[in-house]
């Protein structure tokens, strides 16, 4: 007789009700970030307490000078600065998009070297500081060079010194991200880890530059995104988006993916949205992931839970994770069964993810009853929670329903 045997015949599930909330979700990797620029030859101060609670993300925009040396220090006391900054902002359980540049004041092409190979040296220090923070950092964007480090307005905004930048920068484990998709035809392919930042979301037909052929671009960027994240920060520019419909601009960040946006910038465009009924309210809970539970099914004869889950978001979870049941039982204690669900595997909202669970091997016929289940998700390299959009859902674990 299996173990099972015994109470294969009384045993019913009673699903939970796995209604989707309206709230926006906090998680990892996701959402409405604050810029914070440091400048490694001024005085500055790095917070002592999270100074946004309601936000996970922070774009960290560090001004060095040619040479990687900080007011005459040396290179190795400008990379240890830089660390610090990084280590600061990740033990606040910040996610970090990281932008290193010559230029915070948009005089780029006062504060460059005039020697490409000495861009070329300091994106090799730069490279070796990815290397040292490791998934600490979430998204490297630009190439150094440029106003405010967004790769335009240089003497280096060519796709021959963009590669060669890039080759110093890249194989690291964080994401990168390059201003426009003509550029990255040139640098990288689909499926790797460059994605696309534009800071002119909204700004005019083209983003403001952004894009050589709209209509070719956009959905070479829904390309790119469906592996590298993608975002940046909408402009008003000269009220181009008044022509836009709350759909069109909803479908437009659906289309690019978007993952993050500035908080800050632009304040016309972001109280335009605001005052659009709940359009900042839709784009906040969608940008990047919006993982759902949609239903759970127990199939008593082969002793499987099959949960089904879909994304809501814009975008995927584009970082690994690991899912778990965690089942507790009626006299307290507790098991946890490792699943082979993949959230990351949803990059479009019609998209459904999967996963059996066999319940024969946490269940013995002298088991009291109920046994509750809940499924949780973790990010890997450091076990956040990636939270659900469950209204069930507390602490993370989001409750799957009953055995009785």
């Amino acid at each position: 007789m299996g173990i099972f045997d015994g109470i294969k015949n009384r045993i019913m599930f009673i699903p939970a009700d796995l209604k989707e909330t309206e709230d926006e979700v906090e998680g990892p990797d996701r959402g409405w970030f604050h810029l914070y620029t440091y400048d490694l030859c001024g005085n500055y101060d790095l917070p002592e307490t999270d100074p946004d609670p309601s936000q996970t993300l922070v774009l960290l925009l560090i001004r060095i000078k040619p040479g990687f040396r900080s007011c005459g220090a040396d290179v190795q006391d400008s990379s240890e600065k830089i660390l610090s900054i990084i280590d600061r902002y990740y033990s606040l359980r910040k996610d970090i998009i990281l932008r290193i540049t010559y230029d915070t004041n948009g005089h780029a092409l006062e504060s460059e070297p005039y020697d490409l190979e000495a861009v070329l040296k300091d994106a090799e220090m730069v490279g070796e500081i990815l290397e040292r923070a490791g998934e600490k950092i979430f998204v490297y964007q630009g190439l150094l060079v440029g106003n405010w480090g967004e790769m335009h307005t240089s003497r280096y905004a060519d796709n021959a010194s963009f590669k060669s930048i890039y080759e110093k920068l890249s194989g690291k484990s964080c994401y990168y991200a390059v201003r426009r998709p003509d550029i990255h035809r040139q640098l990288a392919h689909f499926g790797g880890k460059l994605g696309i930042f534009d800071d002119a979301i909204f700004g005019s037909e083209s983003d403001m530059g952004t894009y050589m052929d709209p209509e070719k671009d956009v959905l070479y960027e829904c390309e790119v995104s469906k592996s590298a994240p993608g975002g940046g920060e909408a402009v008003f520019g000269g009220g181009y988006i008044r022509n836009l419909s709350e759909a069109e601009i909803l479908d437009f960040l659906k289309k690019k993916r978007v993952t993050y946006l500035n908080s800050d910038y632009d304040p016309v465009l972001l109280n335009l949205l605001r005052e659009k009924g709940d359009l900042f309210g839709r784009i906040s809970r969608s940008l990047g992931y919006r993982l759902v539970v949609r239903k759970a099914v127990f199939q008593k004869k082969n002793r499987l839970l099959r949960i089904t889950v879909i994304n809501r978001g814009f975008a995927p979870v584009y970082r690994k994770t690991e899912s778990i049941l965690i089942i507790k039982y009626a006299d307290g204690h507790e098991t946890e069964l490792m699943t082979d669900l993949e959230p990351g595997n949803l990059t479009d909202p019609e998209d459904q993810a999967q996963t059996e669970a066999d319940l024969s091997c946490v269940l013995d016929k002298d088991i009291s009853m109920p046994v509750k289940i809940y499924l949780k998700t973790l990010r890997s390299f450091d076990g956040r929670v990636i939270r659900y959009a469950n209204t069930s859902s507390e602490d993370g674990s989001v409750y799957i329903g009953e055995l009785r």
